[in-house]
């Protein structure tokens, strides 16, 4: 039995425990849920959805940037079918997957596979940092009976002495990401050539995406029951949190139960709603969200064969 074959086994086995106890939850506490569910209302959800292309849409035109940054021009176009084809590599464990499929699509049209796996592995950690920064400032209260618990503390550190290395000293994240495509097999190797002026400005137009994604999590919240739009940003810091820390787990690809298990804690928390409906909303967002994905995946290949089509009429003439 290969050591992937278990690593695959071990991740569908917690995955399926984490939606095993979200749905137990949820059919043990039927009865509770049944007037919410009465009251769904679809319309907030089909505006969540379309909510969520405009940030997706900013999310391009931010990694367009970046790749400008590192001296590659490409069309809008091309930005978004590298981008967004590459991004459902995250469903694959390992995370990293993406960055390569990002950088091979990008090698296939003549790119610099190293700079497009750059800017694709900078973007994401700078969407972390702002994420994480997003979950410090609108759940800080809340986050503080944890301050005590040692796992937490450690994260903490570890997560704000790579924001450091990111911003001061590049060279050793490129060493660790050199490090970790040898052990993966694959060639890339990893530039980073921004300064701390631009990396900031590049963290803050995510904090901006973050803001917009999470308002979409809120309408789907709002498509349930009626939520104070004073709970706004705990509904933002909430998401974030859940999709960060659901990123960072390795073995969830794309993550997977972690996203949702978290969001069924962090809304009772908060005073939201119970953790019966908490799973419901969670499961009802990774619908919404992989529905986007797919949406973006189908457009960015139809730009794709259409640049295929451009380049076939250019050689004919």
């Amino acid at each position: 039995m290969s050591k992937r074959f278990i690593k695959l086994f071990g991740s569908a086995l917690v995955i399926a425990l984490i939606f095993f106890l979200i749905g137990n939850n949820i059919a043990r506490n039927a009865e509770q849920v049944k007037p919410y569910i009465k009251n769904f209302n679809p319309y907030l959800i089909i505006i969540s959805f379309i909510l969520l292309f405009p940030p997706m849409i900013i999310q391009t035109y931010l990694w367009k940037s970046i790749l400008n940054a590192m001296n590659v021009e490409l069309s809008f176009r091309e930005t978004f079918s590298i981008y967004y084809i590459g991004n459902l590599g995250k469903y694959i464990p390992g995370k990293i997957w993406q960055f390569f499929m990002m950088a091979y699509i990008a090698k296939e049209k003549g790119l610099s596979a190293t700079r497009a796996f750059s800017a694709s592995f900078v973007g994401q950690m700078l969407s972390v940092a702002a994420g994480m920064l997003m979950a410090f400032i609108t759940l800080g209260a809340s986050l503080t009976k944890y301050l005590t618990n040692p796992l937490f503390f450690v994260f903490i550190l570890l997560f704000l002495s790579f924001i450091f290395l990111l911003f001061f000293k590049p060279r050793i994240i490129e060493f660790i990401g050199f490090f970790f495509a040898a052990i993966l097999g694959r060639s890339q190797s990893l530039r980073i050539e921004f300064s701390p002026g631009k990396l900031l400005k590049f963290t803050l137009i995510y904090f901006i995406i973050w803001i917009l994604v999470g308002l979409s999590f809120y309408l789907i919240c709002l498509s349930f029951f009626y939520v104070n739009i004073k709970k706004l940003p705990f509904l933002v810091g909430s998401f974030s949190l859940s999709v960060v820390i659901g990123f960072l787990s390795v073995f969830a690809p794309g993550g997977i139960g972690v996203r949702e298990g978290l969001i069924t804690v962090i809304l009772p928390a908060g005073n939201i709603t119970n953790s019966s409906l908490a799973g419901i909303i969670a499961i009802v967002a990774r619908i919404i969200f992989t529905c986007n994905e797919i949406a973006l995946f189908i457009l960015a290949w139809a730009f794709r064969l259409k640049g295929v089509k451009d380049v076939k009429k250019e050689i004919e003439r």
